[in-house]
């Protein structure tokens, strides 16, 4: 049976196909623990025994530190109980109580672990982070980056990375979709850096924006890791390496931050309250050591409370050292020649170095910037990320609405009253239009959304405008339509009326139509609202629109936006579930599906 070495230094010199062909032995010999143990799922000490290092181990095993720290719970517990007096039989049956469901967790959590090493997929992702994982800290264990010598990633590091990408690329090159008969590569909708760059840079803006007008203040805030951490500086360290990789010292890091936000927290101030919000980036010192970037908005009464010198929270909590943080303050008004730039350029620089697009850097006035990063720093950059996992950036403070953005976003060239154009370069632009309101119109509504034809156009005050006796005839015809159509007999041909079928469904069983359409109509209006912030990239706009709708919404505890989900088995027999759509009020609109040929 295969067990992973103690050292894998022997797979830097390799090709990407011999690394994952370990991957692909380790998953065979863990298909073997399954057969041994009677087609059983194995413990924990049994896994381990596939790796000659224990840190491989942990490595592997599906959320090892989720299962670490399940077990440590289990232990205390047990601790507990041999403790616990005879007499006191309520609290010993309360002890044993969760002792059984930690042991059931620790199982559960176990058979998770054994699932995927099962899988020769995720041994060789495993294996091949793994192993560039070993190359960052080959690198920082022999000083090779840092001071003087290569920044962020050794060659070898991103020389492989380099063939990573290419294989990836190849795959999905090789890999096609049908849209309207023609076969598109799915290498086509591979989400650029740029375009990832764009969307947080609108957000930030957004933030920017809504602290504007809130009269609140913004701060850049640069934190460094314990001197301990970092394995070879520019300045000699007394302390000396921990010998402790990058990873770990960004985990100390959080949890630093995740103390302050207690205490920030005991002081009466949630995250979420929109008091102090804004977005981090994790990039990494020329060693490898990460850094943090705080692009910070606050209300002015917590500027003391927050960075004092002595007695500031963000101080206290990243004490180590007197640079561990320091701080940039700037205002809300100034951008330009006249102090620092606005919050949003003075951060995009750190985006662009830290998430490698191609984007012209932001020249700020006042401010003593560093050189361009070069496209090979930006490389070794995206290297270092590849091999430590650390995310390029993080929001705080503010209601994570990400997923219903790109799920509106999905499916607005869906929406009839969307318009799309192409602009000068061949890029798509979206508008939304409304015309005037027409009752003739009602039987063509279910008509054209069953063959994708409509232009469905409307206006919830036009509709409003309408007298008594008009919105009673048409409420009436268009509740008969939907009543008298007979879903199971439905005879709908292609692939996209049986998708338009089951949005009709769903639209039915979702809403509520029992006041003639009024709801659904403001609901769908409403979400026209989203709609339109969404597509023009105005964050601000969507944020505060839907912070109203949810105010408003509160004493029914509904969302404003509410997304579709379907439920589905993995390929490790667990039960997820995905968005699939958005229900707007009036209709349900479902993601478009693809089939992947190759």
């Amino acid at each position: 049976m295969f067990c992973l070495p103690y050292s894998i230094n022997h797979l830097f010199d390799a090709t990407l196909k011999e690394v994952k062909k370990i991957g692909y032995q380790l998953s065979v010999s863990a298909n073997s623990l399954y057969i041994q143990n009677e087609h059983q799922y194995v413990t924990k000490v049994e896994i381990f025994s596939l790796f000659q290092h224990t840190a491989h181990a942990q490595f592997f095993f599906y959320n090892y530190d989720i299962y670490f720290h399940t077990t440590q719970k289990l232990i205390n517990l047990e601790n507990k109980l041999s403790i616990t007096s005879t007499r006191a039989i309520k609290k010993r049956e309360t002890l044993r109580h969760k002792i059984v469901l930690l042991n059931h967790r620790v199982k559960e959590l176990e058979v998770d672990a054994h699932k995927r090493l099962m899988s020769p997929d995720y041994c060789k992702r495993k294996i091949t982070k793994l192993v560039m994982s070993e190359m960052l800290y080959s690198a920082q264990s022999k000083k090779t980056i840092g001071a003087k010598s290569t920044a962020y990633a050794p060659n070898i590091l991103v020389k492989f990375r380099k063939l990573q990408k290419q294989y990836n690329a190849e795959i999905l090159a090789n890999k096609f979709i049908m849209v309207k008969g023609k076969k598109i590569s799915l290498a086509n909708f591979v989400s650029t850096t740029d375009k990832k760059i764009s969307e947080l840079y609108a957000k930030i803006k957004g933030f920017e924006t809504i602290a504007n007008e809130h009269d609140m203040e913004w701060a850049f805030i640069t934190i460094t890791a314990p001197a301990r951490y970092h394995p070879n500086p520019s300045k000699p360290s007394r302390t000396g390496w921990n010998n402790k990789s990058a990873l770990a010292a960004h985990k100390e890091l959080k949890s630093y931050w995740n103390a302050f936000r207690k205490s920030l927290s005991k002081k009466g101030i949630s995250m979420d309250s929109g008091q102090f919000f804004g977005m981090r980036i994790t990039e990494p010192h020329k060693d490898g050591c990460p850094h943090w970037h705080l692009l910070c908005f606050f209300q002015p009464e917590l500027k003391d409370l927050l960075f004092h010198e002595k007695e500031g929270l963000l101080p206290k909590k990243f004490s180590h050292s007197k640079s561990a943080v320091k701080t940039v303050f700037g205002k809300m008004d100034t951008v330009g020649s006249e102090g620092v730039a606005s919050a949003a350029t003075y951060c995009f620089k750190y985006l662009t170095k830290s998430l490698g697009g191609e984007m012209d850097e932001v020249v700020t006035a006042n401010i003593e910037q560093k050189p361009d990063v070069t496209i090979d720093g930006i490389e070794r950059i995206e290297a270092w990320r590849a091999a430590t996992g650390i995310r390029a950036y993080q929001l705080f403070g503010m209601k994570g609405l990400s997923n219903v953005w790109n799920s509106i976003r999905k499916i607005s060239s869906q929406i009839p009253s969307v318009e799309i154009n192409f602009n000068k370069e061949g890029k798509k632009e979206y508008s939304i239009f409304e015309s005037p309101f027409e009752a003739a119109h009602y039987q063509q509504i279910l008509d054209h959304a069953e063959n994708g034809d409509n232009v469905f156009e409307k206006s919830l005050e036009q509709y409003d405008a309408l007298d008594e006796k008009e919105k009673a005839c048409f409420d009436g015809q268009l509740e008969a339509a939907f009543t008298n159509i007979d879903s199971n007999v439905l005879s709908l041909p292609s692939a996209e009326n049986s998708k338009k079928e089951k949005e009709l469904m769903l639209s039915i069983e979702l809403n509520d139509y029992s006041d003639g359409f009024v709801s659904a109509y403001e609901n769908d209006y409403k979400f026209r609202t989203l709609l339109k912030h969404a597509i023009a990239g105005n964050w601000a706009n969507f944020y505060k629109s839907y912070d109203e709708l949810a105010l408003h919404n509160q004493d029914e505890c509904i969302p404003p936006i509410s997304l579709v989900y379907e439920e589905y088995t993995n390929k490790y027999d667990e039960r997820k579930r995905k968005v699939i759509g958005v229900n707007t009020g009036l209709w349900v609109y479902l993601f478009k599906r693809y089939t992947i040929q190759n």
